[in-house]
């Protein structure tokens, strides 16, 4: 062989390895990355039944048979109905003050069930965690509150309890700063474990993603995060990308999706023109995650102003794109009633619960 091959060949493995590197090595530090197909795969307009409107209506959540409402009645900041009859109120609960077991302001977290009692974590005034036994609030016509804590003093954000323990908790917030390097930069999002009182910082991103406008750095990383009903696995969606996180704290494994071709945290971020949500509102189950995607076709020629009607999408907690529809229109928050397969839409500016029957699509 002569030298010129030799060198041709060499410089060919140090080309190879280089790519190989930077593979193996991206800005987003999960176990795997992997593209999904899911813009533009929807079926048919979902059509709503308009269930009741509800007086100071926010926001709403489904767990087991109860649609938990919160509202903005001072003598009951949350309502309870049972979805096998949701035109009769169980109960009212929270009475908004300063006594015992009042509160100020209230914001869902999360439900779980144990010894045959249902539980809800909620948070009050924004600072103030607390356990409600809501079995035993139904059974006392009283809310009951079991445990109660002080959220850390650090910057928070969105919660979700690891193992139902209000002791053990995922904070995520998507406008933080940390130190990178010699420079203080705004990083994209912070994912803060707090167990029994101690901290620890889990690292997703290597650095900032590269924006195309100043000031923009933290907006791709946007977003929420929801919780498996039973399991530990945690799904950050970004609001203005087609990307999901997933964090499973049961087995120590980290994965993301995004849509076939689309933009990922290697790349420049640009504004869209119109800038719009992608995913947004959401609800669980025990086999899949339902959430509202306004990114697609649909959504762009299916608006009322600034209104973009959704489309809803069904992951598995694997990532894999179920199936979609076309929601009949806009909506805040849902909540989803797996014995009956149903889903529950509620819109705070109209106060009105809408109810769709998914059981002729699911299985």
């Amino acid at each position: 062989m002569d030298m010129r091959k030799v060198v041709n060949l060499f410089v060919l493995c140090v080309i190879s390895s280089m790519m190989l590197c930077c593979k193996r090595n991206p800005v987003i530090q999960v176990d795997n990355v992997k593209e999904v197909d899911f813009v533009n795969k929807t079926g048919d307009v979902l059509n709503g039944v308009l269930v009741d409107e509800i007086l100071g209506a926010r926001v709403i959540m489904v767990y087991d048979t109860l649609l938990f409402v919160v509202t903005t009645d001072p003598q009951g900041l949350l309502q309870i109905f049972s979805t096998n009859n949701v035109h009769q109120k169980l109960g009212s609960f929270c009475k908004q003050g300063r006594a015992q077991n009042e509160m100020s302001r209230l914001s869902f977290c999360q439900a779980y069930k144990k010894d045959d009692h249902i539980y809800l974590f909620v948070i009050d005034g924004g600072m103030r965690i607390c356990e409600l036994d809501i079995t035993a609030s139904l059974e006392k016509g009283a809310t009951v509150v079991t445990r109660a804590k002080m959220r850390p003093a650090v910057e928070l954000g969105l919660d979700v309890f690891i193992d139902n323990d209000i002791d053990y908790m995922l904070d995520f917030t998507d406008s933080y700063s940390i130190q990178f390097g010699e420079k203080q930069k705004t990083v994209p999002s912070r994912y803060l474990l707090l167990k029994d009182d101690k901290q620890q910082n889990l690292v997703f991103f290597k650095s900032p993603m590269n924006v195309d406008e100043s000031g923009f750095v933290n907006f791709p990383y946007r977003g929420t995060i929801l919780k498996h009903p039973s399991k530990n696995i945690v799904v950050n969606k970004f609001s203005y990308m087609d990307y999901l996180l997933f964090m499973d704290f049961d087995n120590n494994h980290n994965y993301a999706i995004h849509q076939q071709g689309s933009m990922t945290h290697e790349d420049t971020y640009y504004r869209e023109d119109p800038w719009i949500q992608h995913f947004s509102a959401c609800t669980t189950s025990e086999d899949y995650f339902l959430v509202y995607y306004r990114n697609g076709d649909y959504s762009h020629i299916q608006r009322e102003g600034d209104d973009y009607y959704p489309e809803l999408l069904l992951f598995d907690w694997e990532g894999n794109y179920i199936k979609g529809f076309k929601m009949d229109r806009n909506s805040d928050s849902m909540g989803f009633d797996e014995n009956n397969k149903v889903l529950y839409t509620m819109n705070a500016r109209t106060e009105q619960l809408y109810r769709y029957d998914l059981s002729p699509y699911l299985p």
